[in-house]
């Protein structure tokens, strides 16, 4: 599975917790296993690439929409809390963790490439900060 992140995503993640009120437990990220390795692709290029696909794709034929790279779930985590501006201690929990994880999932977009001519256009960053923007939003709501 691929997966496509942008904003207006549906969902919401929260960092927040009790302050620093005497007794109250520290905010903390609960997380599983973030050594695994996905490939992203910002949704907005994944649409351009079904738009070039019923133009340019082949009848029948099977194409892989994806950036071709792989990144690490504590790489994409790291990233979004800096540009959040926050810091916050990330816990790994046994009961978070998946008992059969594929550690590496990516595709290769090389057929896709070469027959429609796409190639993912948005920035990894622009992509996460439209992503905490969303979130942002939605928080205020």
């Amino acid at each position: 599975s691929r997966a496509h992140p942008a904003g207006g995503i549906e969902g919401r993640a929260s960092l927040s917790g009790p302050g620093s009120v005497e007794g109250a437990e520290k905010p903390a990220l609960k997380v599983g296993e973030l050594q695994v390795t996905r490939d992203f692709c910002d949704v907005r290029d994944v649409v351009r690439a079904y738009g070039l696909l019923l133009d340019k794709g082949r009848n029948g034929e099977a194409y892989n929409v994806c950036s071709g790279s792989e990144r690490s779930l504590a790489s994409i985590l790291a990233d979004m809390l800096e540009i959040a501006g926050i810091q916050v201690p990330v816990v790994r929990e046994e009961e978070r963790i998946r008992p059969v994880e594929q550690p590496r999932i990516y595709g290769c977009n090389h057929k896709l490439k070469q027959e429609t001519g796409w190639k993912p256009e948005i920035a990894w960053d622009s992509t996460l900060r439209d992503v905490l923007k969303e979130w942002e939003k939605k928080s205020h709501e």
